[in-house]
């Protein structure tokens, strides 16, 4: 059984990428090799002022395999690098497991959970746990958006703050909405 946890699937990844890294780089160096003999053959074989017998083409055939097999290898290694160690990539998929270990909390907790988030322009976003609903008995306001009963996950509610007077800051509803 393989596991699916962020690390393992992580490590399979790499053992993949390694694998493919080793069995690009055989390919490669072997036909290199494949090619150095037979251009040592022909050389050897053809006589002496055969338009393929040259020494300079002999070694700019090489060359030019060399090359060719070096930059397409690296653009491999570039396109695994970038895969691997990209940090945006690994955020995200790290995010997306943390996802999927806390929403069985979510869903499956009696107590309610309550997640508030304040963005720079003065907004707060917070979010109710499903069992919120069942605290209360299902008696919201009708004037909040639901969607299919069995869609909703949780309880959106965007609140803006403003003020009466200095001392009395207070937030009033912006919106509210089953997500």
């Amino acid at each position: 059984p393989t596991s699916t946890s962020f690390l393992a699937v992580e490590h399979r990844h790499r053992v993949r990428y390694a694998y493919l890294l080793m069995l690009t780089c055989t390919i490669y160096w072997s036909l290199l090799v494949v090619a150095y003999f037979l251009n040592m053959y022909i050389h050897r074989n053809l006589p002496v002022g055969h338009p393929l017998r040259p020494e300079a083409l002999a070694m700019g055939a090489d060359t030019i395999f060399d090359v060719v097999a070096k930059v397409f290898y690296m653009k491999l290694i570039m396109q695994i690098h970038k895969s691997v160690f990209d940090a945006g990539g690994r955020a995200q998929r790290l995010l997306l497991e943390l996802r999927r270990l806390v929403s069985v909390l979510w869903e499956s907790s009696s107590d309610a959970i309550l997640i508030s988030v304040r963005h720079p322009d003065g907004r707060v976003s917070s979010m109710l746990s499903p069992s919120f609903l069942h605290l209360v008995g299902e008696a919201l306001p009708r004037t909040i958006v639901r969607k299919s009963e069995t869609n909703s996950a949780a309880l959106m509610i965007e609140t803006i703050e403003y003020k009466e007077s200095l001392e009395d800051p207070r937030t009033r509803i912006n919106s509210a909405y089953y997500v």
